[in-house]
């Protein structure tokens, strides 16, 4: 944050909306966060204005975390971390998965996850629960500690941020029939009217997820832009149900990790990178 605030213009999605067609000789950057994690007030405490996109089931205030924040909880704070067969997970085959601390991008991004993504609700709670035995895990996270409550995400609209929808459940949405669709996008309006009825209605695709159908059901449900997990820069040119972004991290350029894309803007490097 402190390397961007000497090269760009922070903004709120709407903002940048709202000035679509003009120009300016400083780039514009929207700072978003999904799902409503605490982290954001990070950026906030520097000043930064965010665009939350909340989970209506999944505030602080909810009763249990989303699914896949169990799931990497339980990774975490497992003490059998080798040696687990893939039967044990509910997988095909004898073999025996990696170990989580030389293979994490195997639990976080491999067969395992794809399955729980698979299952219904109960299903994907009984899996965690057998998973958490299987992996010897002691207590978990709460929902409280992870997520910013309905009256924190009240606040931030308050002080001029914004807060928009992330469906109520977190399901890919192109998973859903209509009437499930439609319950999911109307349940992010409710929790808009709560915590943010002045501002412009805002969403974000879980994972990312959509097609013609969900579009068309986003626009009847009054919302007027949204956010999707592709990568690249906001131009005059780009589908505003369509926006795309840039996975940041808390490097700088010339790690590996820095987001190759922002190398196509020459005006973030015309200032000294800070120390």
């Amino acid at each position: 944050m402190t390397w961007l605030r000497a090269r760009v213009q922070f903004a709120t999605l709407d903002e940048v909306l709202l000035a679509r067609g003009t120009s300016t000789s400083t780039p514009r950057c929207v700072v978003t966060f999904d799902d409503g994690y605490r982290d954001a007030l990070v950026a906030t405490r520097l000043g930064v204005p965010v665009t939350v996109f909340a989970v209506a089931a999944h505030t602080g205030d909810a009763s249990e975390p989303l699914w896949f924040d169990r799931y990497y909880d339980v990774l975490h704070r497992a003490r059998r971390r080798d040696g687990v067969s893939l039967c044990e997970l509910s997988l095909k085959g004898t073999a025996r998965a990696p170990s989580i601390d030389e293979d994490l991008r195997w639990w976080v991004r491999g067969p395992l996850k794809e399955h729980l993504q698979t299952l219904h609700d109960t299903e994907r709670t009984h899996a965690l629960d057998a998973l958490a035995k299987a992996l010897d895990v002691d207590g978990c996270t709460t929902a409280s500690e992870l997520y910013l409550t309905r009256s924190e995400l009240r606040e931030l609209s308050l002080a001029g941020h914004v807060v928009g929808g992330h469906g109520e459940t977190h399901t890919r949405l192109t998973q859903l029939d209509d009437h499930a669709l439609s319950q999911e996008l109307l349940a992010s309006q409710a929790l808009l009217d709560e915590v943010a009825p002045a501002r412009m209605r805002l969403f974000c695709y879980p994972d990312g997820a959509h097609d013609a159908r969900v579009d068309e059901a986003k626009r009847r449900a009054g919302f007027v832009a949204a956010c999707t997990v592709e990568t690249g820069a906001f131009v005059g040119t780009t589908n505003t149900f369509a926006i795309p972004r840039m996975l940041m991290r808390d490097v700088l350029p010339g790690d590996s990790r820095w987001p190759l894309e922002l190398a196509s803007l020459p005006s973030l490097f015309d200032t000294e990178t800070p120390r």
